[in-house]
C-alpha cells in the first residue's frame, strides 16, 4: 500500500489532498480543506490521515457494514486524533450499546437521513438500564453526536458522500435550573468541615469559592500553589474513565488556567501543607505531589471527594447536591457581587463568557440590581459632596455668577 499527499491553500482555506492504493488495488483520492484551519492544521490532519493508511485502516468503504466502520473508526480516532481518553470511552460506549444494536447491520450506503431520523426516534423510546426511564434528551443528543462524528470522518474520507447526520430534528433539551447553595450556606459548610478539622476542607473551598472541578481537584500539585503569589494553576485533571484513574491535560486550552485565590483559601492551603508534610516525615517518605491524597499519600480516588462532600453536607443539615455544583454556587456568587463576566469565565475556565452568561443567567437579576444600587450610591455620594447640593436656590445664582463669561 502506497500513500502522498501535500498541503494545499485554497481560497482562504488550508487543506491537503492525498491518494493511497487499497489492498483491493484501488487508487483512492482524499482531499480536505477547512477555512479555520492554518497550515499548520492542514498538515497535522494530513499527517494524521496517512498515519491511518499506513496502520492499514483502509478508511473504510461504502458496502462495508456500519458496525465494521465503527468499531474501525474507534480503534483509530482516538490514536490520530487530538482527543481524550474519557472522550473515546463515552463514544464507545454510544456505539456498542446504542447504534451497533439498532444500525450496525446496514450497509453505509443505504443510511439515509430517514433512517437516522427512525434511529433517533427509537433512541426516544429506550429504556435507560439505571433509571428505567427512557432516555433524556441531552442522552440522545449525545449518542446521535457519537455517529454524526463517525459519520463526518466517513465523508472526508471518501467514504460516503453525504453525512445524513445533517440537518436532523432532535429532541428539545433545556438546561435543568441550577439551585446552587447561596453564600450563607457556602459559609455553614466551610464553618462545618473546619469544626470537624476535615482534611478535605481545602480542597472544597478551592470548589465553593474558585469552581474547580472534581478532576481539577483530583489531579492539583503542590507545584501548582503559588503560596507567595496567591495563585493556583490548573495544569492537569484526575478522571475516571471506566473503572481507571487517568491523569491528563485540561479538555480545552482555556481550561488550562492560573487564578488568584483568596487569603482564606490560601491559609487552608498552606495548612494541608504543612500536615502532608509532617505526615511524609512519620511515613520516611518525601513531600506528597498531589493537594488530594489519603493519609499515606496515596492519590485520592476521584469519587471519594464527592461521597465525602454528601456526607458533610448531610452532616451540616444542607441541601446534598453534587460536588459539581459547588462550581455553581462559586460563579453565581462571583456574579451576584458584579464581578464582570469576562473575569468569571476565566476563573472557571469556559472558552468564551457567552456560556457563563448562558449557563448562569439565574444570577443576572440579582447582579443587574446590585450594580444599578452600587452605580446609583456611588453617584449620589459624589453628589453630595458637592457644594451646589447644600444651598439650593440661593446657590444657583452664586453659581452663575461665577461663571466665566459666555459671550
Amino acid at each position: 500500500m502506497s500513500n502522498r499527499g501535500q498541503v494545499e491553500k485554497r481560497g482562504d482555506s488550508w487543506g491537503f489532498r492525498a491518494s493511497f492504493t487499497d489492498d483491493a488495488g484501488i487508487r483512492r483520492h482524499i482531499r480536505r480543506a477547512d477555512k479555520r484551519w492554518t497550515k499548520k492544521d492542514a498538515q497535522r490532519a494530513l499527517t494524521e490521515t496517512l498515519a491511518q493508511i499506513d496502520a492499514g485502516h483502509a478508511l473504510g468503504s461504502a458496502t462495508q457494514t456500519v458496525a465494521d466502520y465503527l468499531l474501525g473508526w474507534l480503534d483509530t480516532y482516538g490514536q490520530t486524533a487530538d482527543v481524550k481518553p474519557g472522550t473515546i470511552h463515552q463514544h464507545r460506549i454510544n456505539v456498542e450499546r446504542y447504534i451497533i444494536p439498532r444500525i450496525g447491520n446496514l450497509r453505509m450506503s443505504d443510511v439515509k437521513r430517514a433512517r437516522v431520523a427512525r434511529f433517533v426516534a427509537d433512541l426516544t423510546q429506550t429504556v435507560g438500564n439505571r433509571s428505567h426511564r427512557t432516555l433524556s434528551p441531552k442522552t440522545v443528543r449525545n449518542i446521535t453526536s457519537t455517529l454524526s462524528r463517525a459519520f463526518a470522518d466517513a465523508v472526508d474520507h471518501q467514504v460516503i458522500t453525504r453525512n445524513p447526520c445533517e440537518r436532523l430534528s432532535l429532541p428539545r433539551w433545556e438546561r435543568p435550573e441550577l439551585r446552587p447553595w447561596d453564600g450563607e450556606q457556602v459559609g455553614r459548610f466551610l464553618a462545618y468541615c473546619d469544626a470537624q478539622a476535615e482534611p478535605h476542607a481545602a480542597l472544597y473551598r478551592l470548589a465553593l469559592l474558585h469552581g474547580l472541578r472534581r478532576g481539577e481537584l483530583a489531579g492539583l500539585r503542590w507545584v501548582d500553589v503559588d503560596f507567595d503569589a496567591a495563585t493556583v494553576s490548573v495544569a492537569q485533571t484526575r478522571v475516571m474513565v471506566g473503572s481507571q484513574q487517568v491523569t491528563q491535560s485540561p479538555k480545552t486550552k482555556s481550561g488550562r488556567r492560573t487564578i488568584s485565590i483568596d487569603p482564606g483559601t490560601i491559609d487552608a492551603l498552606r495548612r494541608l501543607h504543612v500536615e502532608q508534610i509532617d505526615q511524609a516525615r512519620t511515613l520516611g517518605a518525601s513531600t506528597f505531589a498531589l493537594v488530594a491524597t489519603r493519609p499515606d499519600g496515596q492519590p485520592i480516588h476521584p469519587d471519594r471527594l464527592l461521597t465525602r462532600f454528601r456526607t458533610l453536607s448531610a452532616e451540616a443539615g444542607l441541601p446534598i447536591t453534587r460536588l459539581h455544583d459547588a462550581r455553581h454556587a462559586s460563579a453565581t456568587m462571583m456574579l451576584s457581587v458584579v464581578a464582570p463576566s469576562l473575569v468569571v469565565s476565566a476563573h472557571l475556565g469556559h472558552s468564551k463568557p457567552s456560556i457563563t452568561l448562558d449557563v448562569y443567567a439565574h444570577a443576572l437579576p440579582k447582579a443587574d440590581r446590585l450594580a444599578a444600587d452600587a452605580l446609583g450610591a456611588a453617584i449620589d455620594a459624589i453628589i453630595a459632596q458637592q457644594p451646589l447640593t447644600k444651598h439650593g436656590r440661593g446657590m444657583d445664582a452664586e453659581w452663575t455668577r461665577n461663571q466665566p463669561n459666555q459671550d
